[in-house]
């Protein structure tokens, strides 16, 4: 690991990390049943070499798909955040489902983790639902501040299912829907009833399965498609954009005053109504301030490959501070509050004083921007509105400007507790 940070020390580090990019992952077999050959996934996700077609896997009936049955349509490339078809639930888990507790021996955790994609894709009547975004995905609270996830869990609505590959287990579709906490029959997904029919696309081999969807496995680049209703004789195909990884080198932030990480390009504290300590929206400038809910992310701008450090004292005065702060220049987000509240990078950007959305970003603009969330490893790019994009506790968010990253930075809380 590199170290960058070092509270003891009286002098300011500058570093310059390895310019970053993400790997998000392919949500399902991309592999066309017929003429067709194998769409690519995203780097990290599990891909056959080529030419190398996976036995269709056992449990339940499953037949290979003949000229009389329906056909994969030619792959459509999509990006992480996207929402593939029509909203019908809301998101998350129900309240019979997954909202932190145990569920049937599923454990929604904190700890770091390495993940493989299925793709779930629900059709009534020919047209697709979204399946919902954040379904096994708990909320902070004053007791643990880290957003926890269960081993099966989703963060956007194009139906990609991350699935924990570190723990070796073997995850079905029957306990992906006990995590959202809606039935799965074989007359029933959550909630639509009718007539099923369900096909699989595993590495270019459709087949027809006919057992207990409960059962399906969720393999990794595997497509499930859930027919309910009036069936299509052309099923949708997806695959994902190719994403750079993750830096296997971890950068350890040690936190503290002192510290700098990038290029200085802005100058330090707050502009505008936060540099007097007004309110900002509904964010005030607090004296003495007992830090009940106390978490961090971290934040990193990159232009054409070069890092930019984020101003310090950002939230600060020389009298008060604001619940969302930084100390230095590691690009280290402080988040402090009497009790548990949603914070923003939106709130941050106030603070600063700066633009932030998709086309303008701390006023860089005409340029292209893409946006990258980690979160212990579950690494996505992030689509819509950045001002939405929360901060989480340890969550690294990368903001490229200009040319493409070659790897996402990652980071070794060392000093900044478990969550």
């Amino acid at each position: 690991m590199q170290k960058i940070l070092n509270t003891k020390s009286l002098a300011t580090f500058a570093f310059a990390l390895i310019a970053a990019g993400c790997g998000g992952g392919g949500g399902g077999d991309e592999t066309v049943a017929s003429s067709q050959g194998p769409s690519t996934g995203s780097g990290d996700t599990q891909t056959p070499p080529a030419g190398n077609t996976q036995t269709p896997p056992t449990g339940g009936n499953e037949t290979p798909a003949d000229n009389n049955q329906p056909r994969l349509a030619a792959a459509t490339t999509v990006s992480d955040g996207a929402a593939l078809g029509t909203s019908q639930w809301p998101d998350g888990s129900t309240a019979t489902g997954g909202l932190g507790q145990d569920v049937n021996g599923l454990t929604c955790s904190t700890d770091p983790a390495t993940y493989t994609y299925t793709q779930l894709i629900v059709l009534q009547n020919g047209q697709q639902v979204a399946v919902p975004a954040n379904i096994g995905v708990g909320t902070p609270t004053l007791a643990s501040p880290a957003t926890c996830v269960y081993p099966v869990h989703t963060k956007d609505q194009t139906g990609k299912i991350r699935v924990n590959g570190t723990t070796g287990a073997t995850y079905t579709l029957g306990q992906f829907f006990e995590v959202w906490g809606q039935p799965l029959t074989a007359s029933n997904v959550a909630g639509i009833e009718g007539t099923q029919t369900i096909y699989l696309n595993d590495n270019g081999t459709l087949t027809q399965f006919s057992g207990d969807p409960a059962t399906i496995e969720l393999r990794p680049n595997r497509q499930i498609v859930v027919m309910q209703g009036t069936p299509i004789t052309q099923i949708p195909n997806y695959s994902w954009e190719a994403l750079p990884p993750l830096s296997s080198t971890p950068w350890v932030l040690e936190g503290g005053e002192i510290g700098t990480l990038g290029t200085i390009t802005w100058a330090d504290g707050s502009t505008g109504a936060a540099a007097t300590g007004a309110a900002v929206g509904n964010l005030q400038c607090l004296s003495g301030l007992t830090a009940n809910f106390d978490t961090s992310a971290h934040l990193a701008i990159y232009r054409n490959g070069e890092q930019l450090a984020i101003p310090q004292d950002i939230g600060r005065t020389a009298t008060c501070e604001y619940e969302v702060h930084t100390h230095n220049r590691s690009g280290v987000i402080h988040v402090a509050s009497t009790e548990y509240k949603r914070f923003t990078l939106g709130d941050f950007f106030s603070l600063w004083g700066q633009p932030l959305t998709a086309t303008n970003v701390a006023g860089f603009t005409g340029e292209p921007i893409v946006i990258y969330v980690e979160d212990k490893g579950d690494l996505r790019r992030f689509m819509g509105d950045p001002a939405n994009i929360d901060l989480a506790s340890h969550r690294n968010i990368v903001i490229q400007i200009g040319s493409q990253l070659t790897q996402v930075p990652t980071y070794d809380w060392l000093n900044f507790g478990p969550f």
